[in-house]
């Protein structure tokens, strides 16, 4: 689903702007994760009030015991 505006807005204040719509759209769709290599998006996307957890590949797989 496509995130409302005002999600986006709040989502941009502890995301980097371009990240914003992968996670506003996460919370929007009530996903359980969202994977990523990269360590600032992890960072930053945990500070996000209900954003889903966001873990790297391998952490994923221990996660779900792959």
């Amino acid at each position: 689903p496509n995130p409302a505006k005002d999600d986006l807005v709040v989502v941009r204040e502890f995301v980097n702007p371009k990240d914003a719509p992968i996670v506003a759209a996460a919370i929007a769709a009530n996903v359980d994760y969202l994977v990523s290599g990269d360590r600032r998006f992890l960072e930053e996307t945990q500070r996000v009030p209900g954003a889903p957890l966001c873990l790297t590949p391998r952490q994923l797989l221990d996660t779900l015991d792959l």
